[in-house]
């Protein structure tokens, strides 16, 4: 799987892809342990793999649901950005996440169904959040 995913991604960057986003969907529902094996280790090596073939890629990481496993997830992965689901504690991202990269997200998608001043505020929060960070 991990070689797998490493062609795709490979051919994605060959196709004329500026950044590549490695989505992990499950890896919030995941015990510490169990986060490392399945989803640190795999992404680091497909991480690894990728960027020996095009060193400079530049490459998100999405462990949804990774919530106080986020920091630990940058450090041994790499990746130059993470993205962030509606439920990441802002203040954890901002001292111990933004600081080594830079975070899109966090914005929750039924503000988005709601529109009008439920997604302005929602927006409004992101930005007073993270918008003094990368």
């Amino acid at each position: 799987m991990v070689q797998n995913s490493i062609q795709y991604l490979l051919g994605q960057l060959e196709a004329g892809a500026d950044v590549l986003q490695i989505f992990d969907t499950w890896a919030g529902v995941l015990p510490p342990r169990e986060f490392q094996r399945w989803s640190v280790e795999p992404t680091r090596r497909i991480v690894e793999g990728v960027r020996a073939k095009i060193p400079g890629a530049k490459i998100i990481g999405f462990p949804r649901g990774a919530g106080a496993l986020l920091p630990g997830y940058v450090e041994a992965i790499g990746v130059d950005a993470v993205s962030i689901d509606w439920a990441a504690e802002p203040t954890l991202i901002r001292e111990r996440v933004q600081t080594r990269v830079a975070v899109q997200g966090n914005l929750d998608p039924l503000a988005l169904i709601a529109g009008g001043d439920a997604l302005d505020r929602s927006v409004d929060d992101v930005l007073s959040n993270y918008a003094a960070g990368r």
